[in-house]
This record gives structure tokens, C-alpha cells and sequence, in this order.
């Protein structure tokens, strides 16, 4: 062969190439040995991957995976270069007469058909949040091919390739459009999709148990905070994002105070929870023991507290003064064997009288036995915009009889020295004590019991401790 030959042949080759493009394509695929085999849809929607297969191969025609036209069902298969129609299952061995244009083609063919129906149409459900993924319709039912499911946003309905066999499930609060529809059996095209509107609705917060940091907390005179713990409904915690708190949740005077958490997100309406300021446990009742029962009263003026009470029996006095809401401590104690004290400062600075005050007077026989102490006095302090004292105390009656056994009450009631304010709550309206208890006895709500024949003195003594006295006769 000489030189040249090589190239003359592979001129040949291109021109055939050029002017016969089938004949090179095949020669082209006979040196691998192998060829595409492409699906054609034939007007139905969707792809079917293609495959390589070698003349000789058994081929098996699959099942149509292809979306029949509308009001079509799939009918048969056919090869390129074979007669006749196939079926899925049927197979057939790859020849040379299969290749057109260097592929081999099948092409799914329709006809006609009724539109499948439904047996049970899927319903929407009545949801409410969960927490977890929920079935949002009903599931249907069909003899006629098989039911699918598809979900949207908006009722605008999805392609065919976004069904399946699984009915829709979602967790969040919202609307959902589901779709469904029937895929068609070998005698029914399939049906057209139909939409149901359903919701997962808001979940009530209105019967969950909420914890505070702390139930009840005592009286100190100053801000005092709680913190909403947990939030639970049923058996379950709620995250702190369902939520937002509102109330009180910071309080300084003695009361009941309340603190709501509204559902948000997938949540709604409210639960509340209480918490209290105690009054002070020293201030409900006075010392049942003690002998001694002055009243304690107070004078502001001049940058000064003027502190005084009744001698009674006896002999020497502590005067114990504070801010409310600190401790008493010796700093702010004086002795004297007067029945007045003065104090110029408070915690070594000068009296600050926007604020409000503490007071109590402990007394001592002259062998320095302590005889007992008063009732602490909270008095406001003249230049506080929001409280004021009490002027006097008013008894319904100047005196009561009451047999052994029997109990009795007396209304009570005082005034102001500036009516304009309000009477600080750091202790009850009365504080009550018996000048013999052998005689007749009072609870801290005002009820006189005669315990034995005789007469004493019940003393009424108000929040700043000023005091009222009524006669009681026990027959």
C-alpha cells in the first residue's frame, strides 16, 4: 500500500460522513458496539432515561412511565424498525433494523378513555397545632386506578410530577391546599386534580400551669422580681419563643400581683399566674408576751425623726429606727431612760424623707428585764409625693361586753393627714393586742373572745402606730 493510501480512506470517510450522515453515524456506533435507546412521550409529559444496548440484547419494554394526555391511556410500545405493538413485559432481541439515524427509539402510544373516579372522596380535617407532622386530609379511596396527593400555598394546582402515593403532612400553623387526583388504570385516563382547603389552627395556651421563680415573697420595702420559670400545657414544657410575658412582674408593696403569657406563633390566648407580697410576718401581730403597750408616735420636722411613747412600767428604752426595707441594726439604735428620741441621721447621713420609715421601742424594768416592745410604726415621710399617715383612729364603740366564750368585733376606722395620698400598706390596717389575755383575747383580724369574768383594755394601734383603746367587760 503506498503512502498516500491512508489518507484517500479517510477522505472517503468524511465525505460519506458528509453526504450520508446516517451511514456514519451507524459505523460510528459499530465501533463501540453499542446504542442509545431513547423513550418517546408522543404528546404524553415527562421523561423516561434513556439506555445503551448492543444488537443482540434482549430488551424489555418497561412500564410507561410517562403522563398520559388528558383523556388518553397508555396502549403500547413501539420500536423503531419492528412491527406490530408491544406491551410492557414483552421483549424482544435488538437488531440492526432497530437503528434509525444511530438510536433506537420507543414510542409510547395512547387511545381513548374514561376519566378514572373516586370511590371515597378524601375530606379535610379538623386541626389544631400538635407539635408534630399531621395527615391533613382524610385518605379516599378508587377501583379505577390509584389515588394521589399533592400540597400547594395557593390553590393554584401543582404538575403531575409533584403526586405521590402519601397523603400530605405538615406541622405548622397555616392553610394548605391539598390536590388529589387518580392515576388511571389500563382502562382510565386520569382524572383531574381537585383541591380541598384545610388549616392546622393556633393551639390554646388558656389551660396551661404557669411557674414563677417565687410564689410568695415578704415585704422589704424595696423592688422585688419574679421570672416566669416554665409554661406547661398538659405534659409538655413550652418553649420560651411561644410565648410573651406581660404584667408584673416587679412589685414593691405588699399585694397580690398578677403575670400573663400570650401564646404566640403556633399558639394563642393567655394563662396568668399570681404571686404576693407578704406583709412583713413581725408586723401582723404584736408580741402576745409582752407588757409592754404603748403606742409609738412619730414627728418629722426640722430634718429630724422625734420619736415618742408611753412609760408605762418601765424604766429604760432602745428606740430602733430604719428605712423600710432594710434591716434594723444597733447604728441606728438609742438608749434612753426618757420617753422621746431623736434621730438627725440614718445610717450615718441626714434623713432622707422622700422615704418612708420603720420604728419600734423596746422596754426594760429597772433590774433591766425586757418587758417587751411595741408594734413596729411605718410612718411616711412628709416629703413623700404618694403616702400618708394616720391623724386618728375611730372606734364604732368606746367600750363592748361579751360573755365567756362568745366573740365580738368593733369597726374600726381612720383618717388621713392628707387626704390626697394613700395610706402605706407595710403592715394591716390594725394591728390588735389584749392588756390581759386572761380576761379576753383578739385575733390579728379584730375578733374579741371573752375568756374570763373581769375587764381589760383592747388597743387598736394603726400602721403608723398610733394607738385606740377600747374597754371590754367579760361577764
Amino acid at each position: 500500500m503506498s503512502k498516500t493510501m491512508p489518507s484517500i480512506i479517510l477522505t472517503i470517510a468524511l465525505l460519506i460522513g458528509l453526504f450520508s450522515g446516517t451511514e456514519y453515524a451507524i459505523a460510528a456506533h459499530a465501533v463501540t458496539g453499542q446504542y442509545p435507546l431513547r423513550y418517546e412521550s408522543n404528546g404524553g409529559a415527562g421523561t423516561m432515561d434513556p439506555i445503551e444496548v448492543s444488537i443482540g440484547d434482549t430488551f424489555v419494554f418497561p412500564e410507561c412511565e410517562f403522563e398520559a394526555p388528558a383523556n388518553k391511556t397508555f396502549l403500547k410500545w413501539q420500536m423503531t424498525g419492528v412491527d406490530g405493538i408491544h406491551y410492557p413485559g414483552d421483549t424482544i432481541a435488538i437488531a440492526s433494523n432497530c437503528v434509525y439515524g444511530g438510536a433506537i427509539t420507543v414510542t409510547a402510544y395512547w387511545t381513548n378513555a374514561p376519566a378514572a373516579g373516586v370511590t371515597t372522596r378524601p375530606e379535610e380535617k379538623q386541626l389544631t397545632y400538635s407539635g408534630s407532622a399531621q395527615e391533613l386530609i382524610t385518605s379516599g379511596s378508587t377501583s379505577e386506578g390509584t389515588l394521589q396527593y399533592a400540597i400547594t400555598d395557593t390553590n393554584t394546582a401543582p404538575t403531575y410530577d409533584k403526586f405521590s402515593a402519601e397523603i400530605p403532612k405538615r406541622t405548622e400553623v397555616g392553610v394548605y391546599y391539598v390536590w388529589y387526583r387518580v392515576r388511571g388504570d389500563a382502562t382510565h385516563s386520569n382524572s383531574n386534580p381537585v383541591s380541598i382547603k384545610t388549616e392546622i389552627t393556633k393551639k390554646s395556651i388558656a389551660g396551661a400551669t404557669v411557674t414563677l421563680s417565687a410564689a410568695t415573697t415578704e415585704y422589704t420595702g424595696s423592688d422585688q422580681s419574679v421570672k416566669v420559670e416554665k409554661v406547661m400545657l398538659g405534659d409538655t414544657v413550652l418553649p420560651e419563643n411561644c410565648y410573651d410575658i406581660t404584667g408584673d412582674l416587679t412589685a414593691k408593696e405588699p399585694g397580690t400581683y398578677k403575670v400573663t403569657v400570650t401564646g404566640k406563633g403556633n399558639y394563642k390566648d393567655s394563662a396568668t399566674a399570681e404571686w404576693i407580697i407578704k406583709k412583713s410576718s413581725e408586723e401582723k401581730t404584736p408580741d402576745a408576751k409582752s407588757r409592754f403597750l404603748s403606742s409609738v408616735k412619730v414627728k418629722q420636722k426640722k430634718g429630724k425623726l422625734i420619736v415618742s411613747w408611753s412609760k408605762g412600767t418601765a424604766s429604760k428604752f432602745d428606740v430602733y429606727a430604719a428605712y423600710c426595707g432594710t434591716d434594723f441594726s444597733q447604728r441606728n439604735m438609742k438608749t434612753t431612760g426618757r420617753t422621746t428620741a431623736t434621730f438627725k441621721k440614718l445610717n450615718g447621713k441626714p434623713i432622707n424623707f422622700k422615704k418612708s420609715f420603720k420604728i419600734y421601742v423596746v422596754g426594760y424594768d429597772s433590774n433591766g428585764q425586757k418587758l417587751g416592745r411595741t408594734i413596729t410604726a411605718h410612718v411616711s415621710g412628709k416629703d413623700n409625693k404618694e403616702f400618708a399617715n394616720v391623724k386618728s383612729i375611730h372606734l364604732s364603740k368606746k367600750s363592748v361586753s361579751v360573755e365567756v366564750g362568745k366573740t365580738t368585733k368593733v369597726k374600726a376606722s381612720v383618717k388621713l393627714d392628707d387626704n390626697s395620698k394613700k395610706m402605706k400598706e407595710h403592715a394591716p390596717m390594725f394591728r390588735y393586742k389584749s392588756s390581759d389575755e386572761n380576761v379576753a383575747a383578739v385575733d390579728e383580724n379584730g375578733n374579741i373572745t371573752g375568756v374570763g369574768a373581769g375587764t381589760c383594755d383592747i388597743y387598736y394601734y394603726a400602721v403608723n402606730g398610733i394607738s385606740k383603746t377600747l374597754k371590754v367587760t367579760v361577764q
